[in-house]
Parts: structure tokens; sequence; C-alpha cells
């Protein structure tokens, strides 16, 4: 989750262990499985969580970061060699590794955790915008052919070149933002989930304790109207920028919206706890889905206005 404090990340450097001798086989499986994860379809969304437990239990992030380079180089090369996107592909594991690795370990530079969260998830956008769109070669146009395929039946005017223009306007105003942040943030939960139940560390800041910086609001108000007026402007490159700072604003009032109704759950019972943490899971998956967010969302905004958390920890 993202906190308030900066020592939410509990690290071992009091006592750090030898990477010499009881880390080096450990470090080496979560290199091993990090390239795994990378390379296994629906598993490459958690590519980043062996680094990040590594770097939580063993203080060794930079060994096992190594060692993962090393392992996926050698991978990526016997597998797609002489292929144009081979160096495409290790790029984007070391980029966002280095990314996940400052919001991880930094720590010490006494940054809060949310600001590493926007900082790095900007950096990812950068170079996932060039990823993303230097593979548009004969797979990307089959899956773009398949999807429009898919959704010409309920919309006959959705051709290839339509969806390719819908699919790039969403990724540059946003989509790529939001998913880089959504990224980061998964993983560090699963390091820090997997580092409590195997290794038993102290459990981190609950969610319910997150509380947006107070400023955010007039970010999102300006943000917001720049993009009303760009659009009507037609100025494409402020358009694109007020647009990724208006999703960024917007996921951290939905994570703030998300935090209050776990203030509100934590004081009923396990029962209800968990009819309702269904509901919202069904919601989200269902056509209510949308319904669900804007109300999250609009829950995180109204806190700005009326403390809705009296007393919370």
């Amino acid at each position: 989750m993202l906190q308030e404090r900066e020592d939410d990340l509990h690290m071992v450097e009091d006592s750090p262990v030898n990477i010499k001798g009881k880390t080096l086989i450990p470090a080496l499986i979560c290199a091993s499985l990090s390239v795994f994860f990378l390379n296994g379809g629906f598993l490459s969304l958690f590519f980043l969580a062996p680094l990040g437990y590594a770097a939580v239990v063993y203080n060794s992030f930079r060994i096992v970061f190594l060692m993962a380079t090393v392992i996926n180089i050698v991978f990526t090369s016997v597998m797609r060699y002489a292929s144009g996107g081979m160096w495409l592909d290790i790029f984007y594991f070391v980029v966002l590794s280095l990314c996940f690795a400052w919001i991880m370990l930094g720590n010490n530079d006494r940054i809060r955790t949310l600001y590493r969260f926007i900082a790095s998830s900007a950096a990812g956008t950068l170079f996932l915008v060039i990823f993303v769109f230097s593979r548009t070669g004969p797979d990307f146009n089959i899956m773009v052919n398949a999807q429009a395929e898919i959704f010409s039946v309920v919309f006959p005017a959705v051709t290839p070149e339509v969806l390719v223009d819908l699919l790039r306007n969403i990724a540059l105003r946003g989509g790529i933002m939001a998913s880089a942040f959504f990224l980061f943030f998964v993983n560090r939960h699963m390091a820090l989930t997997a580092a409590r139940i195997i290794n038993k560390r102290e459990k981190e800041k609950p969610l319910s304790a997150f509380f947006v910086p107070g400023n955010t609001i007039w970010v999102f108000s300006f943000a917001l109207l720049t993009v009303i007026l760009t659009g009507i402007l037609k100025m494409q490159i402020l358009d694109i920028i007020a647009w990724n700072v208006l999703v960024v604003c917007s996921i951290l009032f939905l994570v703030q919206g998300a935090g209050i109704l776990m203030f509100f759950l934590a004081r009923k019972t396990p029962g209800f706890r968990l009819a309702v943490n269904i509901l919202i899971i069904f919601m989200i998956f269902s056509p209510l889905g949308t319904v669900a967010i804007a109300a999250l969302l609009l829950l995180g905004i109204a806190e700005n206005w009326y403390p809705l958390r009296q007393g919370a920890v």
C-alpha cells in the first residue's frame, strides 16, 4: 500500500546478511523467478515481485538485479536471436526494474513513497511509450485485426484503423501511466505480502491510513480544466500531458476512496467485511464496474472538504 511513513518497507539494514553466504542461493532463486515470470505470459505482470522480495528480506536488490539481468540477456538472446525487438525487451526489464528499485529502496532519500511511485511511473511511462509503439509489426497488426473483428460484431464501424487510433489515444492519454502505476503497486504489494507471510515481517501500515496530499485537489482541478481547453483548442501535446496528470490524481483519489471504505469496514464484523469485499469485486468486474470506481473516486475527492476518517491511525 502507499504509506505516510518512509520506514514502511521495513528494510533489514540493521542486520544485513552476507550476500556471499546465506543469501546467494535465495538471490539466485529470486532472479530466476523474475525472468521466468517475465517470460511466462500472464505471470509477466508479477516479474518485479521477486526483486522486491529480495530487497525487503535480504536487502540485496542490487545483486539480484544483476543476476536477473544477466539471466534475462542470456535467455532473450537464445530465444530471440537476431530479432529486432531483442534489445528492446532487455531494456524493458532493466528500466522497469530500476524504477521499481527506487520505490523499494528509496527510504533513505526521505522522499515520500507516494512521490517515488509517481516519479517512477512517469519514467516508466516514457519508456513504455517507446516500447509499445515500436512493436507495431505483423504480430501487433494480427492482434489488432482480431480485436477489431470482435468489436465489429457489436460496433460495425470499428475497423482496424479506428481501433489503432483508439488504442493509441488511450495509451498516450493516461493508459500507459495507469498501467505503470498499477504494475509497480501490485508488485510492491505482493513482495511485502510474501515477506510478511514467509519471513514473518511486520505488517505494513493499512490502506485506511492513506491520505492524499492536500494540494492534490487543485492539481486535479487544473488538469481537468486544461483537458477541456486543450481538447477544444486541439493542442495535442498539452492535452496528452494534462490527461496523464489527471489520471495520476484520479488514481490517488481512488486509493483514498478505497482507504475511506476500508476505514469504515474495519469497524464491522468479519462476515460483513467479507460480504462487502465480494460485492465490490463483483461490481468492479461487472458492467457496474465504472459506477463502483466512480463512487470510490468521488468519495476520495469528498474528503478534501469533509473529514470522513476522524480518528484514523
